[in-house]
């Protein structure tokens, strides 16, 4: 019998706290996502993407599941 695949888990998403220095679109790219997509899972919290305070907390939101590798998939020779 051939063994079923082991699921891969849904991604989540996470908070993240506001450092000192730390900008939306900084903590975009630092997570692969654009500022539309941070500004999008923050929608209710973040009022003026140009005011954000240190201690603050978003929502990083989870990739997109085509973005996610798959730890099942092997590269194709060329």
């Amino acid at each position: 019998a051939t063994p079923e695949p082991t699921p891969v888990p849904e991604p989540t998403a996470q908070s993240y706290t506001i450092k000192e220095g730390d900008t939306l679109s900084g903590i975009a790219r630092s997570f692969g996502l654009t500022l539309d997509e941070l500004l999008a899972a923050n929608e209710e919290t973040i009022e003026d993407p140009n005011l954000i305070a240190v201690g603050d907390v978003i929502i990083i939101p989870a990739a997109p599941p085509d973005e996610v590798p798959d730890a099942g998939a092997s590269e194709e020779p060329e």
